[in-house]
């Protein structure tokens, strides 16, 4: 029997965040959302409004959040700026928010004696990766200030486990795609292919990536409410694809004659990622359901609605 918990996710309304509250308000759990809608809407919210409490707050405004955290159970960390090129831009920025942002979260959680902090980390802690498929021992060698920004906030969270006895579960996200989606190579092809716009890959398109569809991810965080383990996951599909072989996938299932332009690649772009999910598989008892074929197809209806194409 599941027990019902009060939680705070930061960054609820976006595109993650949003499929998160809607995973678990199934559960029937006592959702805070805290987002200040610098990157979203609450239109992903809009079918749940009603059953969640809504905070539209900078997590850097720690004063106008703290009451928040009072009788909390959880809180789940999803607010960032998740963008390699926008912390090549802007890293004093991502910093504050990402790792800053991170570091006010756990003063609170452990000011307030809050159970556990579930933080939403991301592949690109691992840099260019010595062997493949990428597991949690690999060594973290992050290319991007965005990487930094991320794994600084991972030795917060452990630090805070060792230090006050915060309890913690780290999810690292490989390239998270689906509906409502706003940025990445999958969100660029689609949109550029259907509104017949020139369609970039960076370097020469062998470089691999691992595409974990975003319901699975809502899962995964489900998963660890329900068997907490102090530990690092890895959350991917466990397949990786050429950006090549991404662009003819994508390509097909829209029935177009297109061609990409290359061109050189950014920097911080690491070469090759995929996960080794038999950590999450094994301990918390979660796997991907979701094929790339399909999410793509479920991707691409999403972007035809909302295109009117």
């Amino acid at each position: 029997m599941e027990i019902l918990l009060k939680i705070i996710i930061t960054g609820g309304a976006g595109f993650i965040g949003s499929c998160v509250v809607k995973r678990l308000i199934k559960d029937k759990h006592d959702l805070i959302i805290i987002d200040d809608l610098s990157s979203s809407t609450l239109d992903s919210l809009k079918n749940v409004f009603d059953r969640i409490v809504f905070v539209n707050e900078n997590v850097l405004n720690i004063d106008r959040i703290e009451d928040y955290f009072k009788k909390t159970d959880i809180v789940i960390h999803l607010a960032a700026i998740p963008s390699v090129e926008e912390s090549i831009r802007n890293p004093v920025r991502v910093f504050q928010v990402n790792t800053l942002g991170t570091l006010y979260l756990l003063e609170l959680c452990r000011k307030h004696d809050i159970d556990r902090f579930i933080y939403a980390s991301s592949a690109s802690v691992y840099g260019n990766p010595i062997y493949i498929p990428i597991d949690e021992e690999h060594p973290c060698n992050p290319l991007s200030i965005y990487g930094v920004s991320k794994y600084s906030s991972e030795l917060l969270v452990l630090n805070y486990y060792r230090n006050y006895g915060l309890k913690y579960t780290i999810l690292r996200l490989f390239n998270v795609y689906g509906p409502g989606m706003k940025d990445g190579v999958i969100y660029h092809f689609i949109r550029n292919m259907l509104l017949s716009k020139e369609i970039v890959i960076y370097g020469d398109g062998r470089q691999t990536r691992d595409f974990i569809y975003v319901d699975d991810v809502s899962e995964a965080i489900h998963c660890v409410i329900n068997y907490p383990r102090n530990n690092v996951y890895n959350i991917g599909s466990g397949q990786g694809i050429s950006i090549n072989q991404l662009f003819n996938k994508v390509r097909s299932i829209l029935g177009l004659n297109v061609e990409p332009v290359y061109k050189p690649s950014r920097t911080g772009d690491i070469e090759h990622s995929i996960a080794n999910i038999n950590r999450a598989i094994n301990e918390i008892g979660w796997r991907p359901k979701t094929s790339l074929e399909d999410g793509l197809v479920k991707t691409i209806e999403y972007f035809k609605q909302k295109l009117g194409v």
